[in-house]
């Protein structure tokens, strides 16, 4: 009789190791997949990480660009060698009683 409760209880405690180690084996599972294809897991946060210095590298690039349209303002605003500097490279500009001399290439034709 004894040996027959001992076998009953030894089923019912193996039942539930099973049950705990299933348990366990799908949370363990859970916590695995969520950690790398998760809405914030692992791949997810290198492709952030990829996008944050794509993102700071093209930040670096407009402060640049705009240190040098800044600049350009500035010449515009308050040096006058500058403008003058434009106005005969743009525009074509002489100051009065300059002469102008234009060298055509030659046709080798």
């Amino acid at each position: 009789m004894q040996n027959k409760s001992r076998k009953k209880v030894k089923a019912v405690l193996k039942k539930k190791r099973r049950l705990i180690f299933g348990v366990l084996l799908l949370m363990n599972s859970y916590l695995f997949l969520s950690f790398f294809f998760g809405g914030m897991g692992f791949f997810k946060a290198v492709k952030m990480q990829k996008n944050h210095a794509a993102v700071q590298e093209d930040i670096r690039s407009l402060k640049k660009e705009n240190d040098q349209l800044s600049q350009r303002i500035d010449g515009l605003k308050n040096d006058p060698f500058y403008i003058e500097r434009l106005a005969r490279n743009r525009l074509g500009l002489v100051k009065e009683g300059e002469l102008v001399y234009e060298f055509f290439p030659e046709d080798k034709s």
